[in-house]
């Protein structure tokens, strides 16, 4: 495919994923993309969402000044005693795969359903992107449709939302979803999402853990199970915060907990994994911790 029919086909597509205020210099840097692949003969939709997640930074300039962790075409870059390791590959990929089939399917019928139909209903239900598909919703901070924001040209990808709490005041000011927000544009965030709800280095081991799988030729259920809780763990413990500090009321929360039930046991079904009482109790176990922490707050605050 050549940059005209490329762009005919796909470039405003792309680009009302993004906030209006940033569509001029993202064309910029799709042009750049553009004639990169066209220079390897490798202008394709894939190439152009994976090279469109690279930020724009100097990665020697960065690795000279110290910095500990990069972010690299969607990969976290650490280094470890002396040499640089990278996580996060499983996620990049197979988000890349969902967001490929979502634009494609944009690109064929625009209609008003297909985005939320996508990343939150029952399509591209392969076992990976099952689990991509539970860590966006899980990681979702708009409760609205999404078609929405694309009408009024304010991005999902990097169109930010001011959360407040039932007093009204500040609570966060976040992306519409961190797990998209993270792909295109800092993959740290969504790393520092994690740690916020759960334990610090929370995310790497569920990077860690999805690698082992990418790259093996056997899913291991056991693994599977382990990051499934993971994920469980977040959702509850994002929920338990933002009903407490008013964000979302009990009904929302509801829905939201229905929602996410759907996606799991499908994913649960799709691995052939069973939950067993002890797997609830760590769950359970995870979110007293959340209680203890709000807990702690309260007597600080």
């Amino acid at each position: 495919m050549n940059i005209e029919e490329f762009k005919r086909k796909y470039i405003d597509i792309i680009i009302s994923l993004f906030n209006k205020e940033n569509k001029e210099k993202l064309i910029k840097k799709i042009d750049i993309i553009l004639k990169k692949c066209q220079s390897r003969e490798e202008i394709n939709l894939a190439n152009v969402i994976e090279e469109l997640g690279n930020p724009n930074f100097d990665f020697y300039d960065l690795y000279n000044k110290g910095a500990k962790k990069l972010v690299y075409k969607g990969l976290i870059i650490e280094e470890k005693k002396d040499k640089y390791n990278y996580y996060g590959e499983m996620l990049n990929q197979e988000s890349i795969n969902l967001i490929v089939n979502l634009i494609s399917k944009m690109s064929e019928n625009y209609h008003q359903q297909l985005f939320n139909n996508l990343l939150f209903n029952n399509e591209l239900n392969n076992k990976l992107i099952l689990i991509i598909k539970l860590l966006i919703f899980t990681m979702n901070n708009y409760y609205d449709d999404y078609n929405k924001l694309l009408i009024s040209g304010n991005g999902v990808v990097d169109y930010k939302l001011i959360l407040k709490t039932k007093q009204g005041s500040l609570y966060q000011t976040v992306p519409v979803n961190d797990f998209l927000y993270g792909l295109f544009v800092d993959g740290l965030h969504t790393e520092k999402q994690f740690d916020k709800y759960l334990t610090n280095g929370s995310y790497q081991l569920l990077c860690e853990d999805l690698d082992k799988i990418y790259v093996s030729d056997k899913i291991d259920n056991t693994i599977i199970k382990k990051v499934l809780i993971t994920i469980a763990n977040m959702f509850n413990n994002k929920i338990f915060y933002l009903e407490y500090y008013g964000i979302i009321d009990e009904k929302l929360k509801k829905t939201l907990i229905e929602k996410f039930n759907i996606i799991f046991n499908q994913t649960l079904q799709s691995f052939e994994i069973v939950f067993y009482q002890d797997d609830i109790i760590k769950i359970e176990e995870a979110m007293n911790k959340s209680i203890n922490r709000i807990n702690k707050e309260k007597c600080f605050s």
